[in-house]
């Protein structure tokens, strides 16, 4: 990025990457999608064929990546990482170039790590209090202890998580499978677990199969969140289009305190008691803004790095499958551990969403500060 006095401010990385979690976040988008572009606009054109350009498209995502600090990489917006990753072709080699895009930075903001450890750590202390899990945990391996004693246990399992987090329940049925132990149905809004030998509720360790529910239930809670995200999208669109507006800065006076009144009262009639607080942290400056943009490229046709051709390493890079691994076996971690181990990963989990709620709201007040009065991008 040259240093000129054309060099974009602070305050227009955040408007053209409005879910980035700090300013250099917000600079680093712009210096890798605007370096991608002039690298694309430069070399695509001199081929012709389709291999050729496909080619052109990895090897400048790589290079766009690679042009940019560790520092710079940490903080990379997902809608940034998004914007490159789209345009690079599923092909073996494009998967590649996608997988070191799509995890050059944590899948979500330090915000969204706070609500996320909250509703973790409200889910363990109910795991820990229910009697029936705790009874399927000791007679997991019961030949008294069947087929629909386990069924029962995971929609069980599955209910306390999503009452933790404030999402919606989701049916959970068997089918035969040898390939996997479950899997979250997006377009029918289902889970399947396997009834086949040593799979799905036939896993011999009970925390393996925990592991299973509580992973393909936060498949459910992505799913939901990015549903929330476009239903209050649509309702702002709807407050505007009352308004005879595009956009809330055409608004003067006391016109964008008549908008978020009219705003506010569609959503509490839309969703009455916000369970999870959802509404409130799917705002611009919420927590769950910044996984919004991922989630959804995730969930799209395209968008998702399927094992049968990305491979391996490269399906587990996938951000919603790395956040769903992350919180499943540490859901292991916790149903396996005595009752004082259990104690310290709670408190553990209670001082880390402070911190990191803390962090979210100073980033906070320091966009306000850096939108009211920019200064330059600092990218080198």
């Amino acid at each position: 990025m040259a240093d000129d006095i054309s060099k974009p401010t602070e305050a227009d990385a955040y408007q053209r990457f409005p879910d980035a979690e700090t300013p250099q976040g917000a600079c680093a988008g712009v210096k890798l999608v605007d370096g991608a572009k002039a690298e694309w606009e430069k070399r695509l054109d001199t081929f012709n064929d389709q291999a050729g350009k496909d080619r052109v498209k990895v090897e400048v995502a790589a290079a766009a990546l690679a042009n940019l600090t560790e520092e710079e990489r940490r903080f990379l917006p997902n809608s940034a990482k998004v914007y490159l990753a789209s345009r690079v072709p599923n092909t073996p080699e494009g998967y590649e170039a996608q997988a070191k895009v799509l995890s050059a930075s944590s899948y979500g903001s330090m915000g969204f790590t706070s609500w996320e450890e909250e509703g973790q750590a409200k889910f363990y202390r109910a795991l820990a209090a229910d009697p029936f899990i705790s009874e399927a945990q000791q007679r997991w391996n019961d030949a008294s202890f069947g087929d629909e004693d386990r069924l029962e246990a995971a929609r069980r399992i599955h209910q306390l998580q999503m009452d933790a987090f404030g999402g919606k329940q989701e049916p959970i049925s068997l089918k035969d499978d040898l390939k996997s132990h479950g899997t979250h149905y997006g377009a029918t809004q289902e889970i399947k677990l396997s009834r086949s030998p040593g799979m799905g509720i036939h896993q011999p360790v009970f925390a393996e199969f925990l592991d299973t529910i509580s992973h393909e239930t936060m498949h459910s809670i992505q799913q939901q969140i990015i549903e929330r995200a476009a239903l209050l999208k649509g309702i702002e669109a709807s407050v505007l289009e009352d308004l005879n507006v595009k956009s809330v800065h055409e608004l003067a006076g006391d016109g964008k305190g008549i908008f978020a009144a009219v705003r506010a009262q569609k959503i509490a009639e839309a969703f009455p008691g916000d369970p999870g607080s959802w509404n409130r942290e799917l705002r611009d400056d919420g927590r769950l803004a910044g996984v919004v943009p991922m989630f959804r490229y995730q969930m799209e046709e395209g968008g998702y790095m399927p094992v049968s051709i990305a491979g391996e390493d490269n399906y587990i890079r996938n951000p919603i499958e790395m956040q769903a691994f992350f919180f499943g076996s540490n859901t292991a971690k916790f149903i396996k551990a005595n009752t004082e181990e259990r104690s310290a990963i709670l408190t553990t989990l209670d001082k880390n969403a402070e911190i990191d709620r803390s962090i979210h709201a100073r980033r906070t007040q320091e966009r306000e500060t850096i939108l009211t009065a920019p200064k330059p991008c600092q990218c080198t």
